[in-house]
């Protein structure tokens, strides 16, 4: 469950309008970020999937060193540009 009640006051739009549209915008961002896409949003940033190679870590319960399969992880890169206004 999302907190709505800012966006409730400021736009009018009842809190299951805005539930589902932030839902769908989140469900869209997961789906291009595994595709391998960016989702540029304009004077706000940029989401990215970063890809992390294989590499070495210690499994600390037993002290051996084991190697890492290489993942994609999500990352976003805000503008500089945007900067919050105060409330």
């Amino acid at each position: 469950m999302l907190d709505t009640s800012y966006i409730e006051k400021s736009t009018g739009f009842s809190e299951a309008t805005i539930e589902s549209v932030l839902e769908g915008f989140i469900e869209f961002v997961q789906v291009e970020l595994r595709a391998g896409n960016e989702v540029k949003i304009s004077d706000f940033g940029v989401f990215y999937p970063k890809e992390l190679g294989e590499r070495k870590s210690r499994n600390l319960g037993i002290g051996e060193t084991i190697t890492v399969k290489p993942v994609t992880k999500p990352k976003i890169l805000f503008y500089r540009r945007n900067t919050p206004k105060p409330l």
